[in-house]
């Protein structure tokens, strides 16, 4: 499968992807990336931010990625705040280390999804499209 280049190529341009994570560069990296690949990106620096914005906005959110590591509340402890605020969001759980027993139970069960951190786009997109419906 071939990622598209631009946002008129893409099936998916209507969907949403909000990216949490306290790493301002990989935040900053991801949003170009998965906007070259043609979603709506939209971003938090922290969980209680993500919290916030989901709650404080009518977006529909398709996906949450969501970093395992963060200070003051961790990725396994923001999901169910944030899936009871975007309750048709998928989570995908990203981390540069592999991922907890908690985040292995999670994806295990297809509750959530996981990605190491500095996946090739390719790779990244390939999982996007498998948690996202047809």
């Amino acid at each position: 499968m071939t990622s598209p280049d631009t946002r008129e190529q893409n099936p998916r341009a209507n969907e949403i992807i909000l990216v949490v994570d306290d790493d301002v560069d990989f935040v900053n990296l991801m949003s170009m990336m998965l906007t070259d690949l043609g979603f709506e990106v939209h971003t938090a620096l922290d969980p209680q931010h993500a919290v916030d914005l989901v709650s404080s906005t009518e977006l529909e959110i398709d996906l949450i990625l969501l970093d395992m590591v963060m200070p003051g509340m961790n990725g396994v402890e923001a999901l169910p705040i944030l899936s009871s605020r975007a309750p048709g969001a998928k989570i995908l759980f990203f981390s540069g280390m592999e991922p907890s027993t908690e985040v292995q139970d999670l994806v295990a069960s297809g509750d959530a999804g996981f990605v190491l951190k500095g996946s090739p786009a390719k790779d990244l997109y390939a999982v996007i499209e498998a948690m996202l419906p047809p």
